[in-house]
């Protein structure tokens, strides 16, 4: 399973703890936050990993090369925004070209808990270009976006939040390729989510409920919360999937 990891943004919410330092590359105990979700991934069965990197892309780039090769990591490769970020919209379309026919899209400052071999079946069952991971969470820990009723997503819009929304986007999805090339703009900047709400109100969408809020390093609260997480197992990240996945 290939897996896209959105990780060209500036972090600005981190400039207090990081200061000019990527997300990414966050100290958690003797690991920095890449090493974490690297390892995390592939435990969860990802085997091929693309970077997609804006925002001190080289550093993260070159401390992935010192250390992937005692095999915790999946295989990794690169893209780049270039000059200017693109937007998660933009580097999803810069990277196709490395791109499998069904690919997985995270983001590079989360781990999340669920079964990504159950959400590749899902999206086989579902038979739609798009299967979404969604959370119920009626706005604890985040605003709501999305509505959901009888097991069908009936709309999706992170940018306009409406009071019947109870579900939120938990920041994995599986796409196929043809899809996007063909609904996503030809160029320039944008956003994923744009993508995501169109297809939502198409019907393209198969959703795949989770159950545990993820862990982020995109905001000091969240940041301090995973490295207690990570301590709590003494980082052995193993014993944490098969505690919470």
């Amino acid at each position: 399973m290939q897996c896209l990891v959105l990780a060209g943004g500036l972090g600005t919410r981190m400039k207090s703890v990081a200061g000019e330092k990527p997300k990414a590359l966050l100290p958690l105990g003797s690991l920095t936050f890449i090493d974490v979700q690297l390892q995390w991934l592939k435990i969860l069965g990802v085997t091929d990993v693309v970077m997609a990197l804006g925002h001190g892309g080289e550093k993260i780039a070159e401390h992935i090369e010192k250390v992937q090769s005692d095999k915790k990591y999946p295989q990794v490769n690169y893209s780049y925004d270039g000059p200017e970020l693109l937007g998660t919209g933009g580097a999803i379309r810069k990277a196709l070209h490395m791109l499998s026919s069904d690919f997985i899209v995270t983001y590079g400052d989360t781990v999340l808990f669920l079964d990504v071999r159950a959400l590749k079946k899902s999206h086989a069952d579902g038979g739609k270009p798009i299967t979404m991971a969604i959370l119920k969470n009626k706005d604890i820990g985040d605003k709501s976006n999305i509505v959901m009723k009888e097991g069908k997503i009936l709309s999706y819009d992170k940018f306009n939040i409406t009071p019947e929304m109870d579900h939120i986007d938990y920041g994995m999805s599986l796409v196929n390729k043809k899809y996007f090339e063909k609904n996503a703009p030809a160029a320039g900047v944008f956003d994923y989510a744009q993508v995501l709400t169109a297809a939502v109100k198409k019907e393209q969408v198969t959703p795949f409920l989770v159950t545990r809020w993820f862990q982020e390093v995109g905001s000091p609260d969240g940041y301090k919360k995973l490295e207690e997480l990570l301590r709590s197992y003494s980082f052995d990240l193993k014993k944490m999937a098969a505690d919470l996945i």
